[in-house]
């Protein structure tokens, strides 16, 4: 189930921020934010290389979207990439997804993945009409943790070592919300 062409991928305004389909012409911001090891501390996954590697990265979240596995979107300010965040694990049975998301370290603290994030879930729950939606952190991420139950997200339990990267494993702090607790 893919209700989406990947040329009609929803733009979602929040208060000060947009979300919108990632692009070529996001590459080096992008691989800003995913070649900083303080932005990646906590991620599933090591940093981007370099341009090549940034641009694909964009075309594999292009081809996720069309496969119907992943929607993702740039989460920018001004027309400018800060971030992305992004549904996964997207189970047409279960109306489930998995949310993620990512910001450029600069711009921590300023309330902008606390808009993207809400404003994704609501179009999740309202235009895609998922159920649930799953989230994971680091236990040691404190304001991924903060922003997730600041939203409602409750807190389900703790997979043990549920990462390895870079040669280090990593706990996930398992958190869900079911589209009849979501507060809009």
């Amino acid at each position: 189930m893919n209700p989406f062409a990947i040329d009609d991928l929803p733009q979602i305004e929040a208060e000060r921020v947009v979300l919108r389909a990632m692009d070529n012409s996001d590459a080096a911001a992008l691989l800003e934010v995913f070649s900083d090891a303080d932005a990646l501390k906590y991620w599933g996954h090591g940093p981007l290389a370099d341009f090549d590697a940034a641009h694909a990265y964009i075309s594999s979240a292009q081809r996720a979207y069309q496969a119907g596995s992943r929607y993702q979107w740039a989460i920018t300010l001004d027309g400018k990439l800060l971030g992305s965040c992004a549904l996964s694990a997207l189970n047409p049975q279960h109306l489930s997804a998995t949310l993620s998301y990512v910001l450029a370290t600069r711009c921590l603290g300023q309330g902008y993945a606390r808009e993207a994030v809400h404003a994704l879930v609501s179009v999740a729950f309202d235009a895609l009409d998922l159920n649930r939606i799953e989230a994971d952190t680091d236990p040691r991420h404190i304001r991924s943790i903060r922003l997730l139950e600041a939203l409602g997200f409750q807190r389900e339990g703790l997979l043990r070592q549920r990462y390895r990267i870079d040669g280090n494993y990593q706990d996930a702090l398992m958190f869900g919300m079911l589209k009849e607790d979501w507060q809009v």
